[in-house]
């Protein structure tokens, strides 16, 4: 991981080996042709091969460094490190990254800084329409997200749907049920923010609760079971979930939230 870190920070180190690649190709073909024919055109293919499945190794080394980085923030509520790093490595870069905006208005939108995270998505929307279906699944999610916690409820919703046709395209394995599970937990959450909690939903919520992978899954969840029970009017049920949201919630907005509303009802009661 230390390597990936300083390539990431280093982007330039990848052309160079390329060349070196290359001229070392060259050197073989003048000293033997055959032979180095033969290995020239292996080489280069085994090259256009792994950059056909993975993408260039510039993205395959920073989606490394940075899905370490966003497990690190899913487990202690705190996406500030994350944001940091977008903008370190996207400084380290002559030409914006897609995937380092894309995580960075993620972030920023959890930790309640809206106007940023809308700023770095607007600057990623206009390449939405010509972007394959496997890029367009991240954006089309990290929309929803952005959107929603902005409160732009009409903006979020032609993402969510284009979410359900391009998960729906998937081929079924295990991708297709981690995007469909995402799908679900986003469509009750927008259900959630648009319409108000309903008994109906309070079961889904138990269940997200009760498969919570991380730190970050059980905080949303507790939130959103909080919000649902207080819009049934079930106070005293909403409690102890605030009560976890805020001692939990590390930097992330809603921990700022559930802090403002048990004090509100806090002094209502008294």
């Amino acid at each position: 991981m230390p390597l990936i870190r300083w390539l990431n920070r280093h982007p330039i180190v990848f052309p160079l080996c390329l060349l070196a690649l290359l001229a070392g190709l060259l050197a073989s073909v003048l000293l033997d042709a055959r032979p180095g024919l033969l290995l020239c055109g292996g080489l280069l293919a085994l090259w256009a091969a792994l950059r056909l499945y993975y993408g260039s190794p510039q993205s395959l080394c920073l989606s490394q460094e940075l899905a370490e980085e966003n497990r690190r923030a899913r487990d202690t509520c705190d996406p500030e490190p994350l944001a940091a790093l977008c903008r370190k490595l996207g400084e380290a870069r002559r030409r914006p990254d897609p995937e380092l905006r894309q995580t960075l208005a993620a972030a920023l939108s959890l930790l309640g800084r809206t106007e940023e995270a809308e700023r770095e998505l607007a600057a990623l929307l206009p390449r939405y329409a010509r972007v394959s279906a496997r890029r367009k699944l991240p954006l089309a999610y990290t929309a929803v997200i952005v959107h929603c916690s902005a409160g732009n409820w009409a903006e979020a919703r032609p993402f969510l749907e284009d979410l359900e046709k391009l998960v729906a395209q998937l081929p079924r394995g295990r991708g297709w049920r981690t995007w469909q599970r995402g799908l679900e937990s986003l469509r009750l959450v927008y259900r959630l923010l648009t319409e108000g909690g309903s008994e109906d939903m309070l079961p889904a919520f138990s269940q997200r609760l009760s498969a919570a992978a991380d730190r970050y899954e059980q905080v949303s969840a507790h939130a959103d079971l909080a919000r649902c029970l207080l819009d049934l009017g079930r106070r005293d049920e909403a409690l102890p979930h605030l009560a976890f949201v805020a001692e939990n919630g590390g930097k992330l907005a809603i921990r700022a939230e559930a802090s403002a509303r048990l004090a509100a009802l806090s002094s209502a009661e008294n």
